[in-house]
């Protein structure tokens, strides 16, 4: 679980604290290396471990016969006296000598290459490393942080999980060490199987999390469309575009008719199919200019510009303009860098698009009169005198 959070929390529980938490988390990472076999599991490596995870940690505190005394710590060297502890029972728990430290860890990292240990459950080999290292007690302090990183080797190697042990379960933690001790081992294997299953539930947990993503990303995503602007401000870009569309056919209308022609423009809010994937907006989203005349003949064409938005807010062309009465036409496609706010290039995109919608409705109009006047009797004047 990463995030600004934990460091300002790691913060707060004290100044050391976080340099411990990342000198861990350091450790775990060169376990990897063993685990996938890059690195051999070896004497010198588990003193490396210990440099790593206590490379934070100067001193260590003792009880001698003139009390409490700060000792300095040397990363990476084996302990130089003897470390027992007294339980608060008052029995004194003995760890390995001084001098036997070196050929016992030896003699423990040859056990995980036989062929019994091999055959063993991953939890089995957890639970056997944890014991006999903590056994050993190798170092003058630093040894549980060592004993749960080196022994995640094994849980790594299998399930790609490390042996996780949180704070409040300390208790159970050192019970079932000390009933290892007293040679009932089972009820450690037990704990180091429970935590690995908790820690494949936690995994498993975020892992669905982070492919459903959290619900307020979800949330948050559906509130926003295209270039992450909301749903209402692309809509109105998209109605800026019709009224560009709007503008320029005005302009030409105004420049290309001859008189007589009577043109009228109805502004339409209505479903459109596209025939692609986009839809359309709420309220304005198109409109219909027809053209007609009475004299010499009563004839009429009309083209309707609409207006669709993609419904991938990941498409491209967020914008298309087609004619309803030519769906055949090519549509104008504009994306939303070149109309947001109005480019050059959008410009000139907007009114080409119009340029051929206008030529398309007057040729139309214009195949409409002259049929009826061909009906008529008159000869075709499309093509003036003369020409070809």
């Amino acid at each position: 679980m990463q995030g600004a959070a934990w460091q300002a929390s790691l913060h707060e529980i004290g100044p050391d604290v976080q340099g411990h938490f990342e000198a861990q988390l350091d450790a775990f990472e060169s376990i990897l290396d063993v685990a996938t076999g890059a690195v051999p599991l070896t004497e010198r490596w588990i003193r490396d471990l210990h440099a790593v995870s206590c490379r934070n940690q100067h001193t260590y505190r003792v009880l001698t016969v003139h009390g409490w005394q700060d000792r300095p710590l040397h990363h990476g060297d084996y302990k130089d006296e003897p470390n027992h502890v007294v339980q608060p029972d008052g029995v004194t728990h003995f760890y390995c000598p001084v001098l036997d430290v070196a050929p016992e860890l030896e003699r423990l990292i040859s056990e995980t290459r036989t062929t019994q240990f091999a055959a063993s459950p991953p939890v089995v080999q957890t639970a056997y490393f944890h014991h006999a290292l903590a056994s050993v007690h190798p170092f003058s302090d630093g040894n549980g942080r060592v004993c749960r990183a080196a022994s995640s080797v094994f849980l790594y190697r299998d399930a790609g999980i490390p042996l996780v042990i949180f704070s409040d379960q300390a208790g159970t933690y050192r019970a079932a060490l000390a009933e290892a001790d007293a040679v009932n081992t089972q009820p450690f294997v037990q704990f180091i199987e429970d935590r690995a299953l908790d820690t494949l539930g936690l995994a498993r947990q975020q892992l669905d999390s982070i492919r459903a993503g959290r619900p307020e990303d979800r949330l948050r995503r559906l509130f926003l469309a295209h270039g992450g602007r909301t749903h209402a401000e692309v809509e109105m870009i998209g109605r800026r575009v019709l009224h560009a569309v709007d503008e320029a056919t005005s302009q030409l209308l105004d420049e290309r008719l001859p008189e007589g022609v009577v043109r009228t423009k109805t502004d339409m809010a209505q479903t459109c199919t596209f025939g692609r994937p986009y839809h359309s907006p709420p309220d304005r989203n198109g409109f219909s200019i027809h053209l007609g005349c009475v004299d010499p003949v009563s004839a009429g064409a009309e083209c309707t510009p609409m207006l669709g938005i993609a419904d991938d807010v990941a498409e491209r062309y967020v914008f298309t303009v087609i004619d309803a009465n030519r769906p055949d036409r090519p549509p104008l496609q504009a994306r939303l860098d070149e109309v947001d706010p109005m480019s050059e290039a959008g410009r000139l995109n907007i009114d080409s698009w119009a340029q051929s919608l206008i030529d398309r409705l007057i040729e139309d109009f214009a195949d409409g009169v002259e049929q009826v006047l061909t009906a008529r009797g008159y000869q075709s004047r499309s093509t003036p005198a003369g020409g070809v």
